[in-house]
Parts: structure tokens; C-alpha cells; sequence
């Protein structure tokens, strides 16, 4: 990954980690795919 994508990543997982009701091992995998995902499609 390049630094960009990676701080987007980081980004929009803090993001969907602050928007999350709970930080259990279900949303953390869940926002690791999203991220992924977004970047991927960015």
C-alpha cells in the first residue's frame, strides 16, 4: 500500500470505529472490510 492509501485507511477505520455502537471483534472486522474496500474502489 502507499502511504496515502494507508492513512485512508486508518482514516475510515477510526471513523467507522466512532460510529459503532460497541468495539467488539464483529465491527472491528466489519470496519477492516469497509476500509478496505473503500480504498480498494478509490
Amino acid at each position: 500500500m502507499r502511504q496515502r492509501s494507508l492513512a485512508l485507511f486508518v482514516l475510515l477505520l477510526l471513523f467507522w470505529m466512532v460510529i459503532s455502537a460497541e468495539w467488539d471483534l464483529q465491527h472491528i472486522v466489519a470496519g477492516i472490510l469497509v476500509a478496505l474496500v473503500s480504498i480498494w474502489f478509490w
